[in-house]
């Protein structure tokens, strides 16, 4: 299980993600218009559902800070992600980060994507791609990294699904396309969510 803060309290967390707002697409639901990440969140609500599968990044817990070496203000390497075993049946995972602005800005917009991840697969190495994975439109050709404006704070949505259908998807594929349908659906998902303040 993620590692948690002792003299933080356990919050049930209702994360309204709703993938719905602002940049990350216009065919995306429109359940909700805002959302913000409670801090110090363990289990979090994903468009109502709890997660099935575990996904953490050692040494950390859910709603904790990303190291700066972690972020574009230094060497921009993403933190390493662990998950459980994935329910038979499962043929590939794809992994999402969404990026949740502080209260009062703009909506979650969808930050970087990869498919085609094999369903063998249990992590994901400090500053390293998934192996096997296929980056989609908006994630450029490396690793996810956090970056929000000079002076501002977002909290970055990890979200794993095990797909039961194999996509072969290409480099540079919509990722709207494959995130819309998947959110949407009872595909079984670990989440995990991490904050950052930028100077």
């Amino acid at each position: 299980m993620p590692m948690r803060k002792p003299s933080r309290a356990v919050r049930a967390g209702a994360l309204a993600c709703a993938a719905a707002l602002a940049g990350c697409g216009s065919s995306l639901p429109s359940a909700a218009t805002t959302a913000t990440v409670p801090r110090g969140v363990v289990n979090l609500r994903v468009n109502g559902r709890l997660p099935t599968l575990e996904l953490e990044s050692p040494g950390l817990y859910s709603g904790s800070t990303i190291q700066v070496g972690r972020t574009c203000d230094e060497q921009g390497l993403p933190p390493a992600l662990k998950w459980s075993e994935p329910p038979f049946g499962t043929t590939e995972l794809a992994l999402f980060v969404l990026r949740v602005p502080e209260s009062g800005g703009n909506g979650i917009s969808l930050q970087w994507a990869a498919a085609g991840m094999s369903s063998t697969l249990r992590e994901v190495q400090a500053g390293k791609l998934p192996a096997g994975a296929v980056l989609g439109d908006k994630s450029g050709h490396g690793p996810f990294f956090a970056c929000p404006r000079p002076g501002k704070s977002a909290s970055y949505l990890f979200l794993l699904y095990a797909l039961t259908a194999r996509h072969a998807l290409r480099p540079g594929f919509d990722e709207d396309k494959l995130f819309v349908p998947t959110y949407s659906s009872s595909t079984p998902f670990g989440a995990f969510v991490l904050d950052y303040a930028r100077a």
